[in-house]
């Protein structure tokens, strides 16, 4: 999965200190830092927001509000409360949508 819009944001660079709300493009998607932060963007940082328009795959460490979407096993799932660790297709928190349109 990529952002065609990632290469109109700077590229996060390691070591730099960032803010909230500052973008930045990271392995070909874009990513909103929620606060003051020096990790790396990624599905399971807790302190960025993914911007990218995207599919995502579900990862059980990573912490999913409700309305929030992600695949799983070929299918598209939405998620009805917060919730995290709990699998897609197994868990009463998340609601099967349809086909995933990419894995």
């Amino acid at each position: 999965m990529t952002d065609p819009n990632a290469g109109n944001y700077p590229a996060w660079t390691p070591g730099t200190t960032y803010l909230g709300e500052d973008q930045v493009s990271h392995e070909s998607l874009v990513w909103e830092a929620k606060y003051w932060t020096q990790t790396e963007p990624g599905f399971s940082a807790a302190d960025w927001k993914l911007l990218s328009d995207v599919e995502v795959p579900w990862n059980a460490s990573t912490a999913y509000n409700g309305n929030d979407e992600v695949n799983h096993d070929g299918r598209r799932y939405r998620a009805q409360w917060w919730t995290q660790g709990d699998e897609p297709g197994a868990a009463s928190v998340w609601v099967d949508i349809g086909p995933a349109s990419c894995n």
